[in-house]
């Protein structure tokens, strides 16, 4: 069927007639500039319906047309015919999208033609178009008229090459419309392989450049293009080539499923983003324009929102392509072959990798790996070429432009706040005002968030306030897009976060117990040891938690907590569990201030501090929570001589952890391992006599025989009360413990509750090192708090029992004070067991770490305590304060009514 569209030309009666190469073929009354194989395979279903790649159309379109001889990778021309006039000679035709004839095609017909094909158009367009003919004396326009083209693939013909087509007309999801046409161009060599010759013809060069290219990227190997230059330059006014070049051999290398492994794509996408800056429409192509070109084609056209389905159906065409199968293979088996391998995108007829690394589908599944793993194929492509392969990456500004540039749509590439970060003070703010571009990027949702909101908080207008010293970030997130803004948060000695390990019921008898020091008719541990906490036991510490707010994607939480600032020797140093953003602090050492940060990997790969600060433990007696230990704490915390605190971490005290013999002599084996392992105790003092609680043949430490030393003093239970002088037991005890803090080591001295004969103990120690009576007499009340005292029905009383009487009979000893009593009681001893002046003066000072050089050298020169610390006052709230007005504080760990 031969379709002529005659049009009357307005001059001489001449006659153009457009003619379509298949008869004419008509989209929407509008000249179709696609070939009907190609039409219809386009047109005729979608691949985005078909599941998977399990099937392939292109060959059911591949034999269309061939009888009449013509490529199926060419487009359809627009042939414009005329009848010749005497006297004139036809010279040139001119087509433009403008009907003042602005910027047209020229196509120099040949003397005596009568028709000639326009080729390269571009679908969508209107053209204007004049015949311009010669006589001797002057030219004539012999005819004028327009056209319309339609379809949207814009296949280019240029004599010589092969598979050559635009990038431009297929539909970009991100706004519905058609990538621009006239940016980027595909197609198969220009240049003989192995040879400089150039295949073009002289048209065909015309015609490549007639459609505007100006830079070409040739993507074979160095063998296959030995000679660099593109075959489309000419020299320019300053004998320079016109047309960019560029080689990337590397893509042999990078095709298909190999490309995450290879930079070479990326470095390919910017030399075209480059050009296309300088207004420089690009060519690229490799031998035959498919496994190399069709990656790169594949990726761009991903990276410009084309569907799946049209990315296969683009890749597919080159199957159209006869003059590449013989070119790649000339025999009828290698071009099989090429069709199958190279074409189709279904399952290859082979099982080699050399034949699988062609498959549109092996390369189609690596892209779904890409992240986001649940994204669109636009979203892993944007970020692939983003986040960049070995330090090669595309930044998000020329990223967004190109899209922007090729199909209209703003797309949002990136958050500039105006600041990279912020040093503030406490109480300080300042105001975020993010930009986002290319300019005038279309996005849906900006928001604000702070990772520690204790360190510095955000609201949603972007305004930053300072709150505590520390470091966090300010994550500023625009459509997904996230722009980190660390701020640093100065340090306020005033200002430092405080925790108390006091859980409430011994924080109120702490805090509201004052104790004479001859009171011993009064107590009044019972108003407290039935409170109800609500939580936990009486006799587990308060635990407190640092807390920060996570980042959705954060991964390798780590957290590191010192008691420098330079992180070193951290005291806890633990990986976190990715959905932590919380963790609970029990065991440190109260008194002390700790830094603290919390690492985590962030989606960008990088490694980033979520939250640092510092905070201050203003406890004194540091109870410690284990499950099957009970009455559980450190000897260490209350105020001795001359204001000195006594140590923490070296003598602790607390209930067996090797069971007493009505329970089977059972160890508790995770208790003793705790001991050992975590806090580092390596001694252990029994004080439980050998009848029902201990068996005569307990001679090693319930933590192990090598992993601990271990004394055994059974009658420590003969010595209570008004029996402490009758007997040798806690001297025997002192000795053993000196001995061991001699060598280093960490003590755990019990009994059965740790209430009694550990209270004795415990009194004994704390009085020789200057603990005051009030002091002296909490901490024997404190063991109330046991549930393992609560079960036996036992409270420990400061006027009840043993404690009154033992301190009776130790004031009726020589001293001007109780310290000096103990330390007489040691030294003088008991049945010729005594404890050297010396041991005793040393072990003081170890305690306190009181300076030795203050300690007199005369005999029994333990001195009073004259020079008292001031104690440290905290508001409620947890900031230190220089002098307390009226209402609640908190001192030296206890909370305290102040009223003048």
């Amino acid at each position: 069927m031969l379709i002529t569209n005659y049009i009357t030309l307005m001059r001489k009666s001449i006659v153009l007639v457009l003619v379509s190469m298949f008869a004419g073929y008509v989209c929407a009354q509008d000249y179709c500039l696609e070939n009907e194989a190609v039409h219809r395979y386009l047109t005729e279903f979608s691949y985005d319906t078909i599941p998977d790649y399990e099937v392939s159309y292109i060959m059911d379109y591949f034999n269309i047309g061939k009888e009449g001889g013509y490529r199926l990778d060419a487009p359809a021309p627009v042939t414009v015919s005329w009848t010749r006039q005497t006297g004139l000679t036809t010279e040139r035709i001119e087509v433009s999208e403008s009907d003042d004839y602005s910027n047209p095609f020229v196509y120099i017909a040949p003397n005596n033609a009568e028709s000639y094909d326009i080729y390269n158009l571009i679908p969508g367009r209107t053209y204007y178009y004049r015949v311009v003919s010669a006589d001797t004396v002057q030219e004539h326009v012999v005819g004028t008229g327009s056209f319309s083209t339609n379809g949207s693939l814009r296949m280019i013909y240029a004599e010589g090459a092969w598979n050559i087509r635009d990038m431009g007309g297929w539909i970009s999801g991100l706004n519905g419309k058609p990538i621009a046409y006239g940016k980027i161009y595909r197609g198969g060599q220009l240049k003989a392989k192995g040879q400089d010759s150039v295949l073009l013809s002289y048209a065909g060069i015309e015609a490549m450049r007639m459609i505007g290219i100006r830079a070409e990227l040739d993507l074979r190997s160095r063998d296959n293009c030995p000679v660099d230059g593109s075959a489309l330059a000419k020299p320019d006014a300053s004998g320079r080539d016109d047309v960019d070049f560029l080689l990337v051999p590397e893509s042999v290398n990078a095709r298909m499923y190999h490309f995450q492994n290879n930079d070479a794509n990326i470095r390919e996408l910017q030399w075209i983003i480059n050009r296309l800056k300088q207004n420089k429409p690009v060519y690229f192509h490799c031998q035959n324009g498919a496994d190399r070109t069709g990656t790169l084609g594949f990726l761009i056209g991903a990276l410009l929102g084309v569907s799946e389905g049209d990315l296969a159906k683009d890749y597919e065409l080159t199957t159209f392509c006869q003059e590449a199968a013989v070119k790649y293979d000339p025999t009828e088996e290698g071009f099989a072959r090429l069709r199958n391998y190279t074409g189709k995108m279904g399952s290859p007829l082979g099982s080699s990798e050399d034949n699988k690394e062609y498959m549109f589908a092996e390369l189609a599944n690596t892209m779904k790996t890409v992240a986001p793993v649940n994204g669109t194929y636009q979203q892993k492509i944007y970020n692939f070429f983003r986040t960049g392969v070995n330090g090669t990456k595309i930044s998000p500004e020329d990223l967004s432009w190109f899209i922007m540039e090729m199909t209209g749509y703003p797309y949002l590439g990136g958050v500039d706040c105006g600041v990279d970060s912020l040093i503030l003070e406490p109480g300080q703010t300042y105001q975020i005002v993010p930009k986002v571009f290319p300019e005038g990027a279309v996005f849906n949702c900006l928001t604000y968030s702070s990772t520690s909101n204790g360190i510095a908080t955000v609201s949603d207008d972007g305004t930053v306030k300072a709150i505590d010293g520390g470091e966090a970030y300010i994550i500023v997130n625009v459509d997904g897009l996230e722009k980190f803004i660390p701020v640093k948060v100065s340090y306020d000695d005033r200002r430092i976060h405080t925790y108390s390990y006091y859980n409430k019921a011994v924080s109120r008898y702490l805090g509201e117990t004052n104790y004479s020091t001859d009171e011993y008719t009064i107590s009044t541990i019972s108003k407290y040891d039935t409170i109800d906490l609500g939580y936990g036991r009486h006799d587990w510490p308060e635990s407190f938690q640092i807390k920060w707010v996570p980042y959705v994607s954060a991964t390798n939480q780590h957290l590191s907590i010192c008691a420098t600032p330079d992180f070193t020797n951290c005291v806890i140093d633990v990986d976190l569990a990715d959905a932590d953003s919380a963790y609970r602090i029990e065991d440190l050492e109260p008194q002390c201030t700790y830094y603290y940060r919390v690492t985590a990997g962030f989606a960008d790969g990088i490694t980033r501090t979520v939250c640092a600060s510092r905070f201050h433990i203003i406890s004194s007696v540091k109870m410690i929570k284990r499950q099957e230990l009970y009455n559980f704490r450190d000897l260490g915390g209350w105020t001795g001589m001359d204001g000195y605190r006594v140590k923490y971490g070296i003598i602790y005290r607390g209930s067996r952890i090797r069971g007493d013999l009505d329970e089977g002599a059972k160890i508790i084996t995770a208790e003793a391992t705790y001991l050992n392992q975590t806090m580092k105790i390596n001694a252990e003092l029994d004080l439980r006599n050998e009848t029902t609680e201990t068996s005569t043949t307990t001679t090693t430490s319930a933590m192990g025989r090598r992993a601990a030393l271990y004394k055994k003093v059974p009658t420590a239970q003969d010595c209570l009360g008004e029996n402490i002088l009758s007997g040798d037991a806690y001297i025997v005890a002192m000795n053993t413990i000196i001995g061991w803090l001699k060598s280093n080591k960490r003590i755990y001295m019990s009994a059965s509750l740790g209430a009694e004969r550990t209270g004795a103990m415990a009194f004994l120690i704390n009085g020789l090192l200057g603990v005051d009576e009030d002091g002296l007499s909490k901490d024997y009340e404190l063991s109330s708090f046991s549930e393992d005292s609560k079960a036996a029905g036992l409270e420990f009383k400061r006027n009840e029992g043993n404690f009154p009487a033992m301190v009776s009979k130790i004031k009726t000893l020589e001293g001007t004070s109780l310290q000096m009593k103990i330390f007489n009681y040691f030294k003088d001893g008991v049945n010729g067991t005594s404890v050297p002046a010396d041991d005793l003066k040393w072990f003081i000072c170890y305690m306190l770490d009181y300076p030795e050089d203050e300690f007199a050298k005369t005999e029994l020169s333990v001195k009073e305590r004259k020079r008292p610390i001031k104690p440290r006052i905290y508001s409620t709230a947890g900031y230190e304060v220089d002098e307390a007005t009226d209402g609640l504080y908190i001192i030296d760990g206890n909370t305290y009514l102040i009223n003048h």
